[in-house]
């Protein structure tokens, strides 16, 4: 084993909330990992069932540091995982919800990527979908966003757009960062979620590294906060229609404002750059393009001349589902 891999530390940030039914068997498998973490720092927000004693009875017999606070009221996610963040106090950073199970190489597989390249800042990884009783839905996650062989080559050659501006590959559950990239993320701009913002943060300033295989379970059901789908053309015109309601980690128009502007202020950080100037271009063309979406008229005909306007700049084709998201603008008006 090299030295450098020797000597690079490791944490888990994990946030609970009412997890009774699934955190006893994410936290067995940390137990199982090749490679056991230096730390566990575990941030409830507030639980109201048995939670706090399964995190409190898996602290006792846990063969590593396990560092257990809880709220006295609810942050929410963005805010509960801020705090485990700010917390940890390892070279490089694991985030854990509480429904998923990792496998046997998680840990040991992201740490041989920051320790062939200093230069990595983040590391990505797929996962597999399941359903709640974790039976296998029979696809990953990079599969059923479409993040296929040739979108993670344009990402290591330093094209972040269609990665970072038109769909979400940072899902906080398959991510490892450096703890310069939480320096870098914090504090999180709402509303934005822990794990996109630094996933954008970390690209943008830093290269990034991807493992070629699931190295999780990502347990989808009814009550987690997000997750990935496959969803059929018709299923995601109907879901278009209706208008998102407001969430403290899905980004608005202006938060891509905000991200242009952290951005810009991290200049001095960059390894790259011309990467760091074409994100903080995109972020503002997002910007534009969302503030946009967001303003359109009641009336079909006064949203046909900037949806076709903003088609014209490629910004449908750059920043959302292309012909389709423009169609459901001029059809269903505000996003």
């Amino acid at each position: 084993m090299p030295n450098d891999q020797a000597q690079l530390t490791s944490s888990i940030a994990m946030c609970t909330y009412n997890a009774e039914k699934f955190v006893d068997a994410q936290l067995e498998s940390f137990l199982i990992q090749t490679r056991l973490p230096d730390e566990l720092v575990i941030q409830d927000d507030a639980s109201e069932d048995s939670t706090p004693e399964r995190l409190e009875a898996f602290a006792k017999r846990a063969p590593f540091a396990v560092r257990i606070e809880r709220n006295e009221s609810r942050l929410g996610p963005t805010g509960n995982f801020e705090r485990a963040m700010t917390r940890c106090s390892s070279d490089v950073v694991f985030f854990s919800d509480a429904d998923d199970i990792w496998r046997a190489d998680r840990i040991v597989s992201a740490i041989e990527c920051f320790d062939r390249e200093p230069a990595i800042g983040c590391v990505f990884s797929d996962a597999e979908l399941t359903d709640e009783h974790m039976n296998p839905r029979g696809l990953t996650l990079w599969e059923s966003i479409g993040f296929a062989s040739e979108n993670r080559k344009a990402v290591l050659a330093g094209a972040l757009t269609d990665a970072f501006f038109r769909r979400t590959i940072g899902f906080g559950g398959a991510m490892a960062v450096r703890r310069k990239v939480l320096q870098a993320a914090l504090p999180i701009a709402r509303p934005w979620g822990h794990d996109n913002w630094t996933a954008i943060v970390a690209a943008a300033l830093f290269d990034v590294a991807f493992v070629e295989r699931p190295l999780m379970q990502y347990r989808q059901h009814g009550s987690q906060y997000s997750g990935g789908t496959s969803k059929s053309l018709w299923s995601r015109i109907q879901t278009s229609r209706t208008v998102k309601a407001k969430k403290d980690w899905v980004p608005t128009g202006a938060s891509y404002g905000e991200l242009a502007r952290r951005l810009s202020e991290l200049r001095g950080r960059a390894t790259d750059v011309a990467r760091l100037n074409r994100a903080i271009a995109d972020a503002e063309a997002k910007h534009k393009h969302q503030l946009m979406r967001e303003s359109l008229s009641d009336r079909v005909y006064r949203r046909i001349p900037p949806v076709l306007a903003d088609a014209a700049r490629l910004r449908y084709r750059r920043y959302s589902n292309g012909l389709l998201s423009a169609l459901r603008d001029i059809a269903f008006g505000k996003f």
